[in-house]
């Protein structure tokens, strides 16, 4: 097949050169989903004759050395292919302790066949089912990026697959964001490098930057015979050939919404003057006479409030003239002031301050406007102002990933990605059915008035679980409000672990405790990635796990995420959600109306919610795109934009 013949080595930077589709091409390649969906859907691992059987005895070094040399003359054949997983299969069980079932072994043969994004719910299984796919294209001489969310998967699956890769004379290498630039540039020339997709991109940022252009492989190759100094001794990369990003939901949708970017400091003293004008402007307005803040925390001048900042402005200095401009950065100011609560929104640790990306999505969706209201929270705060950036380079991660000359994803649940996975990355959705069922339950929904109602019901619904010795994971959206229920939970009395998401290896134990009788566990929704709750067979004839989200999660693909993750395949466990009306979500997308306790249709307003927010993260990757394309056009390639 040509999508799985050996690239092309005439090229030093091996990448795929980009195409840009036009407006009617999108179009129609956004409705050649329907029917390609409907040829992919669920297709049986039995299909993939020849592999769904292990072979009845591993190769010997001779026999591995011909494969090696035959996937290397021949390319990724079908009959070679399912050879080497046959044996891999046979040696995974021998060196890894897990044998790979048939679902696992036709992952691992549609990663191989190119641009399929995998739907397999047994998380567990993603560390072999990526390592079968990159042992073989290693074989074939294809650098392979096992691209994760965190270093923590990076590290943990690489030891892991380490064994097994070593035992047919394959190297691996672990990307870490502390690593020095001679330690990362050894660790992506081995066979396979396990690496976070924002590493991966930004040293492919600095290799470009490097190359300054994209410079033919006869121009190089010349270079590093008759220089003493060749660009090529100072890439990171040995381009960019086959690509498995495990995690497909947050490395290509939720982590693709802001361009990766190398940046240098820039003065901001100036920026930082001005906005502090802007405060003492806003603290002189006072509430219902010169504005109004609505529902969903917005700030509405009055006609009043208008005019007295264009008296005040006269005063000031030109930049002030402008009447919009004077009002929205005014606007801004009084969000900072008076909308954002510290300890609720953002949080101040010593002279830092801490605030959520989503935080400043909500009040700033602008652009660029989020950045001033980080700053205008550290004036408030008297924090270390964060100075201005200087942009060297610039990537969104869709244009990154779409480079790979083939590439491959897993999914846990694919549902309302595939348009977008098909259109903007080319992947098409495979579903394999799971091998053991899910046994969890979902309870009916508790909304209250108040965030004070909500954490009094949880508090007192928490406590009687932990007399039954049922484990509890509490769930938010937001570390801000982790911290919130944390201190609730300490005023109970109720003893609890609180996570934040940073990979260490106390959390990670942490996390593996989750699941034992009485454990109160508290942590944000991302902070579950790539770890996994530890099944106690003690608390299965009570129900299991109970997970409580207590804040409206932005999709309800992230919901099934945590449950994917806290409550394994054939482990039983139940969910539900306990939320407050007056939540910040609700208020961004619902009418006041609407959000009562007593309202009607309920569970339809909070899909509402979700729906808008879903769709408004993806008009924020499209516009992404748009933005890169447009700088494409506009501006050559010298370093600064890709």
């Amino acid at each position: 097949m040509s999508d799985r013949g050996h690239p092309a080595a005439s090229d030093a930077y091996p990448e795929k050169q980009e195409r840009r589709p036009s407006a009617v091409e999108k179009a129609l390649l956004r409705l050649a989903y329907l029917p390609q969906r409907a040829l992919l859907r669920a297709p049986s691992p039995s299909k993939f004759a020849g592999i769904g059987k292990p072979a009845a005895g591993t190769a010997d070094p001779s026999q591995w050395q011909q494969l090696r040399y035959d996937l290397r003359r021949h390319g990724l054949r079908d009959d070679l292919v399912r050879r080497v997983l046959r044996l891999l299969a046979q040696l995974a069980g021998s060196r890894t302790g897990r044998m790979p079932s048939r679902n696992q072994l036709a992952a691992a043969w549609l990663l191989l066949h190119g641009r399929r994004c995998v739907e397999l719910a047994d998380i567990d299984s993603w560390p072999l089912v990526a390592a079968l796919a990159a042992a073989t294209a290693a074989l074939a001489g294809i650098p392979v990026h096992v691209i994760v969310t965190n270093g923590h998967v990076a590290r943990r699956d690489a030891e892991a697959m380490r064994p097994l890769a070593e035992s047919v004379g394959l190297s691996i290498g672990i990307v870490d964001d502390n690593m020095q630039d001679a330690d990362r540039r050894a660790a992506y020339s081995a066979d396979i490098a396990y690496c976070v997709y924002r590493t991966v991109a930004l040293d492919y940022l600095r290799d470009r930057m490097v190359l300054k252009g994209r410079p033919r492989a006869l121009r190089l190759r010349t270079e590093a015979l008759t220089s003493h100094n060749p660009r090529t001794q100072h890439l990171m990369l040995r381009g960019l050939q086959f690509a498995i990003a495990c995690e497909a939901e947050t490395i290509l949708v939720d982590g693709a919404q802001w361009p990766v970017s190398i940046t240098a400091q820039a003065s901001s003293s100036q920026e930082a003057s001005w906005l502090g004008e802007a405060l003492q402007l806003a603290r002189a307005l006072a509430e219902d006479g010169d504005y109004h803040q609505g529902d969903n925390g917005n700030v509405l001048l009055t006609d009043s409030g208008c005019a007295r900042l264009a008296a005040a402005a006269k005063q000031m200095a030109g930049h002030w003239q402008g009447t919009k401009r004077r009002e929205d950065i005014v606007r801004l100011a009084l969000v900072a002031e008076r909308v954002l609560i510290r300890d609720k929104h953002y949080t101040v640790a010593g002279e830092a301050l801490q605030v959520g990306d989503e935080i400043l999505r909500l009040h700033a969706p602008e652009q660029g406007a989020g950045r001033m209201l980080k700053i205008l929270l550290e004036l408030k705060e008297s924090c270390t102002v964060t100075g201005t950036r200087e942009v060297l380079a610039r990537i969104g991660y869709q244009r990154f990933f779409r480079r790979y000359l083939r590439s491959g994803a897993l999914v846990v649940n694919a549902r309302g990605l595939g348009v977008e996975l098909w259109s903007t990355y080319g992947l098409r959705i495979v579903r394999l059915a799971a091998a053991v069922p899910r046994l969890h339950v979902r309870l009916p929904d508790r909304t209250f008035a108040s965030q004070a109602e909500t954490m009094a019901d949880a508090c007192a619904r928490v406590s009687e679980l932990r007399g039954h010795g049922i484990p509890v994971l509490i769930v938010t959206r937001t570390p801000q409000a982790s911290l919130a229920w944390a201190e609730a939970f300490k005023a109970a009395g109720i003893e609890h672990a609180r996570l934040t998401g940073t990979q260490s290896d106390e959390e990670v134990a942490a996390w593996s405790e989750a699941g034992a009788a009485g454990k109160v566990t508290v942590a944000p929704y991302f902070a579950a990635r790539g770890v996994r709750v530890r099944s106690v067979r003690e608390i299965e004839k009570t129900g299991g796990l109970r997970v409580i989200v207590v804040q409206l999660l932005p999709s309800s693909r992230h919901l099934q995420s945590v449950m994917e993750r806290a409550i394994p395949a054939g482990v039983p466990g139940s969910i539900q959600r306990i939320l407050s009306l007056d939540d910040e979500l609700l208020a961004a997308y619902i009418p006041g109306w609407w959000r009562k306790r007593h309202s009607p249709l309920r569970s339809l307003m909070l899909r509402v919610c979700q729906w808008r927010g879903t769709r408004e993260a993806s008009q924020a990757r499209d516009d992404l795109l748009r933005v890169e394309d447009y700088l494409g056009d506009v501006l050559a390639f010298s370093g600064s934009q890709l």
